[in-house]
């Protein structure tokens, strides 16, 4: 019964954990710059993998809908990295800049063959397709550049709307 019990409450937890990873609400609470602190922390230590964040955010706070498409543009990108890249290291920057957002998710990985201009749309699996689609979402696009063994980047740039408080 003890192992039972010990197993149901370690489902819970993940569970749990993975619901948060979904949809954090420290998002809510404190916007998008440290719910990608949070989130590169549990994804280095869950991955194996070391992520450096660097953000250059003026203000920090987007709408709620701009920044969980953001988040999950970064959870989808690493997720790759773990998954395919094979990488040692991970990087993602977010600047603010001339009323746009750039974000870029760079890895050390075996990278691919990303095809001319590295837009790859008619190749992209559901992941990328993915991140291209919320990036358009908001009126911005995603780029690709990659090459076998030469790593991954990933950018995207957003125009930024009104920015709200939190």
């Amino acid at each position: 019964m003890q192992a039972v019990q010990k197993i149901a409450q370690e489902t819970l937890q993940t569970v749990r954990d993975q619901s948060q990873m979904f949809r954090p609400a420290i998002q809510d609470d404190f916007g998008l710059e440290q719910t990608l602190e949070w989130f590169v922390k549990q994804f280095s230590r869950q991955a194996g993998i070391n992520v450096r964040l660097k953000a250059e955010l003026r203000d920090g706070s987007f709408p709620a809908e701009d920044a969980i498409h953001l988040y999950r543009i970064v959870q989808e990108a690493l997720s790759n990295v773990a998954r395919h890249a094979k990488a040692q290291e991970a990087h993602v920057t977010l600047k603010e800049h001339d009323g746009e957002l750039d974000l870029e998710v760079r890895d050390d990985g075996a990278g691919f063959a990303a095809g001319p201009g590295s837009n790859r749309a008619a190749g992209d699996g559901l992941g990328l397709m993915g991140m291209r689609e919320r990036a358009e979402h908001l009126n911005g696009s995603l780029a690709i550049e990659s090459a076998p063994g030469k790593g991954t980047t990933i950018r995207v740039r957003v125009p930024l709307r009104g920015v709200v408080t939190r």
